[in-house]
């Protein structure tokens, strides 16, 4: 027979478990109903408790093997190791603090959903670089750096949301299905090339806690139809903008004090250019390879 307890197997006549220590129910009635005790009255029998014990021992074994696969040492998931292509979803433990230099490159290919918990407070450099089969994902507020190319050429993510931080050179390179980003309000600055490449994206709202936009951080994103700016910005930085092919119209706030050169080039559809009145005409010159129409207010 097998212990209702903990599924081992057990010699008919035993009085305990040879396994967990624990006494075994006996059938003192002879209807072949073994009396059910310790918290177990919600099952009608033995074979209901008996399923119920199995499967719980098989939930503690997957997730004893879900936990051999990340390598965690000090806080730090250094390296996610799995060999088994048909896992595609996994939460990464509670209590890591940093998700480590090329954590999931390379063996985070067939994953298509990684839950980050809460204790999580930095994302390092290209963590999550070529997970290609990744579609979703939602970095906590308390994740305060995004580093280099951390979601780099993970060609089937379509959205993603940060909600604070900086997003670092290159987090979002060339990741062209993305067409969902939602930047919440805490993050304070989008670097260099952040989201270069991400053909799929048409619609960006920069929220007011960013006070930098680096070079090239939208440029190439050719689907791109509408952006936000906001008021906290001082600088738009060289090509932030190049080679949006599919914009064509954009405001600039009024907290904007310089225009880089190449800022908006080879935005070739641009057509309206509303400009805060103290701009340079130096500036201005800027928009001279587009189309525009320069708006003063």
């Amino acid at each position: 027979m097998f212990c209702i307890y903990c599924g081992g197997k057990t010699p008919d006549q035993s009085r305990f478990c040879l396994h967990c220590g624990k006494k075994m129910p006996s059938d003192e009635d002879g209807s072949g109903r073994v009396p059910i005790t310790e918290g177990a009255d919600e099952f009608a029998d033995l074979d209901s408790f008996f399923s119920a014990a199995v499967t719980e021992k098989r939930r503690a074994e997957e997730q004893a093997r879900m936990s051999a696969m990340f390598d965690v040492q000090n806080g730090v998931l250094v390296k996610f190791r799995n060999t088994d292509s048909s896992v595609t979803e996994v939460v990464i433990p509670d209590g890591v603090k940093s998700i480590g230099y090329e954590a999931f490159r390379f063996t985070g290919a067939n994953l298509t959903s990684i839950t980050i918990p809460k204790s999580v407070t930095s994302i390092e450099e290209q963590a999550f670089c070529g997970c290609h089969s990744l579609r979703t994902m939602t970095i906590p507020d308390t994740v305060t750096r995004i580093g280099k190319g951390a979601f780099s050429d993970c060609r089937r993510l379509e959205s993603v949301t940060v909600s604070g931080g900086i997003i670092e050179e290159g987090a979002f390179r060339e990741c062209p299905a993305l067409k969902r980003v939602t930047i919440a309000y805490g993050v304070r600055g989008i670097g260099d090339f952040a989201f270069g490449w991400c053909t799929g994206l048409t619609s960006i709202t920069v929220p007011g806690s960013v006070t930098g936009i680096g070079c090239n951080a939208f440029a190439c994103c050719s689907g791109l139809t509408d952006v936000t700016l906001p008021g906290s910005v001082e600088r738009i930085e060289s090509q932030t903008f190049a080679h949006c092919k599919s914009l064509t119209s954009i405001t600039i706030p009024q907290s904007v004090k310089r225009i880089s050169p190449s800022a908006f080039s080879c935005c070739s559809n641009l057509r309206t250019v509303k400009l805060p009145a103290h701009i340079s005409s130096w500036d201005v010159s800027e928009f001279d390879d587009c189309p525009a129409e320069i708006i003063r207010y």
